[in-house]
């Protein structure tokens, strides 16, 4: 991931921070400071993007649809593929601490999550995630079905930017 959170806290010295960003530039990784807040800044955003997936693949959207359309609309991957990616059960730590700091919008669907760790799927660390992936590691080949998304379904990870934005995940530039 190119993206880094840089996440100082009140005591931290601005040259500690200026080193960070420095560093990470150096390594080719774009730093943002973000404000040391529940989800910091990209899993405020990532949640409600993923659980948006998670309404669509309840309400009866195949997996590779959800995936390719957020794809053709920009997005570097699919929320699905990205939670394979992370780790179910890695990506999804963080719902309790979101849903107690910002309440039910950070909820996803009731038990899709649970089934899915249930079944022992936890992504391509095991092989096994919402995807099915070969023994080196490669999503097997599936063919998506033909279908589209209204763009109503683009909008919670842009209302959950300007909510993150507006919530003080950012922090000033003198930070």
């Amino acid at each position: 991931m190119p993206l880094v959170e840089v996440i100082p806290h009140k005591g931290t010295d601005p040259q500690t921070i200026a080193t960070v960003v420095q560093l990470a530039k150096r390594q080719g990784k774009t730093p943002i400071v973000v404000a040391d807040k529940a989800g910091f800044y990209v899993n405020r955003i990532l949640a409600p993007y993923i659980n948006e997936a998670m309404r669509l693949l309840v309400e009866g959207e195949p997996i590779e649809v959800i995936d390719n359309a957020l794809v053709k609309f920009g997005f570097p991957v699919g929320p699905i593929q990205l939670l394979d990616e992370v780790g179910i059960d890695t990506g999804t730590k963080i719902i309790p601490v979101l849903e107690g700091v910002f309440g039910e919008r950070f909820s996803p669907p009731a038990n899709i999550i649970d089934a899915i760790l249930k079944d022992d799927r936890k992504g391509r660390k095991n092989n096994r995630g919402f995807y099915l992936y070969e023994t080196k590691g490669r999503k097997s080949k599936k063919t998506a079905r033909p279908g589209s998304l209204s763009a109503a379904r683009h909008r919670p990870p842009a209302v959950a930017a300007l909510r993150a934005a507006g919530g003080g995940a950012l922090c000033d530039d003198d930070a």
